[in-house]
């Protein structure tokens, strides 16, 4: 149908405000202005979200006293179910 009303912005105008908003949110943080005055000409092109971070392995119970761990091979490696 045709309409003489303006629509909503598309997807993609949605997202490149979302993306100009961060940028501009992370340019006003002092630690970034304080990094791109010591850098003349630089400028913040794009924001990234750090990588979840996966959890550190279980250690087996079967580890002998006094062995540090260092050299567990990954077939002794416990799994904690949580289901039981």
């Amino acid at each position: 149908t045709l309409s003489r009303q303006a629509g909503a912005p598309s997807l993609k105008q949605q997202a490149d405000a979302r993306e100009k908003q961060t940028i501009s949110n992370v340019e006003s943080d002092p630690l970034v202005q304080s990094v791109l005055a010591r850098f003349p000409g630089a400028k913040v092109v794009a924001v990234r979200q750090p990588e979840e971070v996966a959890p550190p392995p279980a250690i087996s119970a079967n580890v002998p006293a006094g062995d540090g761990g260092e050299d567990i091979a990954f077939d002794h490696m416990i799994e904690i179910d949580d289901d039981f």
